[in-house]
C-alpha cells in the first residue's frame, strides 16, 4: 500500500543538549515545508537523530535544548553533520 509513497527528507544540522548535559552534533530529517518544531510537536515520543556514529532513536523528553547550526559554522566544518544539503539550507526556512 505504501510502496508508491516517496517522501523527500532533508537533514537539518543541530547541536542537541540532552537532559543529562551531554551535547550531540547531528541532524534531524524533515520534509519540505516542515519545521523542526513540527517534528518536536508531533505525537511520537521518539524521533530519529543521525550522527557521524550512526542513527539513534531519541526520546523527546530527554532533550533539553536544540540549536540549529549556522550556515557559517556548517561551511567551516560540515563533518559532524551527515547528509546536510547546504543549498537547501541556504534557500529554505525550517
Amino acid at each position: 500500500m505504501y510502496k508508491d509513497v516517496v517522501r523527500t527528507k532533508f537533514a537539518i544540522p543541530v547541536r542537541l543538549t540532552l537532559a543529562d548535559g551531554q551535547i550531540l552534533n547531528g541532524v534531524f530529517y524533515i520534509s519540505v515545508g516542515e519545521r523542526i518544531l513540527d517534528l518536536l510537536c508531533d505525537g511520537r515520543p521518539f524521533i530519529p537523530f543521525n550522527t557521524t556514529e550512526g542513527m539513534s532513536i531519541l526520546n523527546k523528553s530527554s532533550m533539553s535544548r536544540i540549536d540549529i547550526v549556522s550556515l557559517d559554522e556548517l561551511r567551516a566544518d560540515p563533518s559532524p553533520f551527515p547528509d546536510v544539503d547546504i543549498d537547501y539550507m541556504e534557500n529554505n526556512r525550517f
